[in-house]
């Protein structure tokens, strides 16, 4: 039996459960590991930055290979991990970026000794003591040890971006340029000024790895893992085109299918897009004016569109639509997408959370969301599964209270629009329970 989905918190996962939950992205894994080995013996770390937006596995990745290295004798030999939280909101300086490195050396290893050095560096006033100590604690432990710490830390651009100065960015890069006990392998959502800009601290310190979307087959496995249902080479198209091969949302759908009522699903996708929201946002606010008109016209349209379709919906040329079109696909915000009958080049929003999250702002609720599912729906299920699935949202629905079945009411209406086989619609219509109606 797979272990129970955490769709936010991989932290929350046992080593066992993380490493049968881990079904994709073994490259992007192997990369890392890779990496680890070329750096064991080497004179100087080629530190790493895993990146990729929210939901694409980011945290999962890294932490499952800090559990491989205490599975490969090797790599064990070698290092010894010491995993951040998803988010060091305490770190204002190079001196406590070093004592939550001791921090959570002592929660690793449980040794009363370390709580206690730990309790003593905490007291310190003066940052650049308290960094010259914690660190020196730290490659004292290296020393002791034989082996190299590798340091993995998440979200590197708003610990960069938002917590430390250029000054703080510079002298952390000189210990990491120069001590080769230890390394980083840190994440991000995107690129950031500190790694793009040649003046700036981090400039070139990184090896970088792009997670990308999910391939067909990926979101094959990651569906038959949760839902316990092997879509089939034919339906995975549809999981792809919905979930944009995004293992999170991945994850979200699929349960849906096996054990989470209609109701909580929705509630999955708006907590999905709360939580992200400033990072929604800020990825619109990355784009220029004329590129997110063209962004967002295409967000409006969800299904895959042509140029002339979106030059229409955002009320422009279609000559300078294709050429902004191309431009977002360089950025990596849009895709080529298949089209429809005999329309031959179509595009499509490349991340599917960014189509949600545009249409429930903009919408507001009810929304897009409930027919972005029902789109899923009817192109995944065959006729009987349709039916039991709007007869299950129609029985959910009797069991709430008004104010909770308006995403109910929408998925339902939605679902006998987009199915053009009246005898279909009778039978769902038939199946559903006549308080749904009254």
């Amino acid at each position: 039996m797979p272990p129970p989905p955490i769709k936010y918190n991989p932290a929350f996962l046992t080593p066992d459960e993380l490493i049968q939950s881990f079904v994709v992205r073994y490259d992007d894994l192997e990369a890392i590991l890779r990496q680890l080995r070329e750096n064991a013996d080497a004179p100087n770390n080629q530190h790493m930055l895993i990146l990729g937006p929210r939901g694409s596995g980011k945290t999962t990745l890294v932490m499952r290979a800090a559990v491989e290295i205490a599975r490969q004798p090797t790599l064990a030999a070698h290092w010894h991990p010491l995993v951040f939280a998803e988010e060091s909101y305490e770190v204002s300086t190079p001196g406590e970026f070093w004592l939550e490195a001791i921090f959570h050396l002592k929660e690793k290893s449980g040794d009363p000794r370390w709580s206690q050095t730990y309790d003593e560096l905490a007291r310190e006033t003066q940052d650049e003591r308290l960094r010259e100590r914690a660190l020196g604690q730290l490659l004292s432990h290296a020393d002791s040890l034989q082996r190299r710490i590798l340091l993995i830390v998440e979200n590197l651009n708003m610990l960069l971006g938002d917590q430390l100065s250029n000054d703080d960015a510079w002298i952390l890069r000189h210990t990491l340029q120069n001590e080769k006990r230890l390394m980083l392998l840190a994440t991000a959502t995107s690129r950031f000024e500190q790694i793009e800009q040649a003046d700036k601290a981090m400039f070139e310190l990184f090896r970088v790895h792009q997670l990308h979307p999910l391939s067909q087959d990926d979101c094959r496995t990651v569906w038959t893992l949760r839902s316990g249902q092997d879509p089939g080479a034919g339906r995975t198209r549809a999981i792809e085109i919905l979930t944009g091969g995004n293992p999170r949302l991945l994850t979200i759908i699929g349960t849906f299918g096996k054990d989470v009522s209609f109701h909580d699903l929705m509630q999955d996708l708006v907590r999905l897009v709360d939580d992200h929201t400033e990072y929604f946002k800020s990825h619109l606010d990355s784009l220029a004016a004329t590129e997110r008109k063209v962004y967002l016209a295409l967000a409006e349209i969800w299904d895959p569109a042509t140029a002339r379709e979106v030059a229409e919906a955002a009320r422009m040329e279609v000559s300078a639509t294709s050429a902004l079109l191309r431009r977002l696909i360089e950025r990596g915000a849009v895709v080529e997408a298949d089209g429809s009958g005999e329309r031959k080049k179509c595009y499509q929003v490349a991340e599917r959370m960014y189509n949600i999250y545009y249409l429930m702002r903009r919408r507001g609720a009810p929304s897009r969301r409930v027919h972005a599912v029902v789109n899923f729906v009817v192109q995944f299920y065959a006729p009987d599964e349709v039916v039991s699935t709007a007869r299950r949202i129609a029985e959910e629905a009797c069991g709430l209270q008004p104010g909770k079945r308006q995403d109910h009411y929408q998925a339902y209406q939605a679902i006998l629009e987009r199915l053009p086989d009246p005898n279909i619609r009778k039978r769902i219509v038939d199946a559903s329970p006549r308080s749904f109606f009254e």
